[in-house]
């Protein structure tokens, strides 16, 4: 990736432990590969990265990667794009209601039977409820065996991406890791991209009793 730096931080590791340099490992030449490769197979041209690409980890249930995702949404000055496998938590969809008020073009993709008609089917409509009282579109995926994405792509320039479902129990009681890679364009693209593919196969989401 010639011409951009990378910074690793891991939240909740020892001091010494949160900052590694990706071009000393060899990682960020591997993510720029992929992601050109990306490119190259949607005949499209991958952009040239600029500044610094940091990326910053966090964990559950030691609180740091649910942190970390609120953290990115309170980043966005311009745009989100959820995908979602369950989404139930309504920390999230409070930090989600903030950004469309102070101005962001918010939209979520969920997937279309976990969210429906799956055991947190309760949760999820109350979550993704508070969503469209806002005015935030929601669209439910059901063309695939499951919609397991779980990440947000900020301003077309930073995704949050990793295990963590948007969820209480992946904030407080399951195992979890979130990643975030920010000020990395070439990257965001790539997940604006496939988020967009999967947008357009989507049913809008209606709350309870509309028709």
């Amino acid at each position: 990736m010639t011409g951009a730096a990378a910074v690793l931080l891991l939240n909740g590791l020892p001091a010494s432990a949160h900052v590694v340099s990706l071009e000393s490992t060899g990682l960020l030449s591997a993510v720029s590969n992929s992601v050109s490769h990306f490119f190259a197979l949607a005949n499209t041209r991958s952009p040239q990265p600029t500044g610094t690409c940091v990326a910053e980890a966090g964990f559950s249930p030691e609180g740091t990667g649910a942190a970390l995702v609120l953290k990115t949404i309170a980043s966005a000055k311009r745009t989100i794009r959820v995908s979602a496998y369950v989404f139930t938590s309504r920390e999230v969809a409070r930090a989600l209601a903030q950004a469309k008020a102070r101005g962001v073009d918010v939209a979520v993709a969920v997937d279309a039977r976990e969210n429906l008609s799956g055991p947190a089917r309760g949760a999820s409509a109350v979550a993704l409820s508070m969503l469209l009282r806002v005015g935030i579109p929601v669209r439910t995926i059901d063309a695939f065996a499951i919609h397991h994405d779980k990440t947000v792509t900020v301003d077309g320039e930073t995704v949050q991406t990793g295990s963590f479902n948007f969820s209480a129990a992946a904030a407080r009681k399951n195992s979890e890791d979130v990643l975030v890679l920010w000020n990395c364009p070439a990257i965001a693209q790539a997940y604006t991209a496939h988020w967009q593919s999967r947008w357009v196969q989507g049913t809008p989401y209606r709350a309870r009793g509309e028709s």
